[in-house]
């Protein structure tokens, strides 16, 4: 029983593989981009409260 699920079970295809590490980047590097967008305004609202 188990060997006949190991054999039904599809092995990915590289392309889907690449795709989903593809989407995973870019979400993180949206992520890291609007942290730093955020730190950024932050940072420059402080200056201009100290002039």
């Amino acid at each position: 029983m188990i060997e006949h699920l190991a054999d039904a079970a599809p092995e990915p295809d590289p392309s889907d593989l690449a795709l989903t590490f593809g989407l995973l980047g870019g979400l993180c590097l949206l992520f890291v981009a609007a942290i730093v967008v955020v730190v950024v305004l932050v940072l420059k609202r402080r200056r201009e409260e100290r002039q």
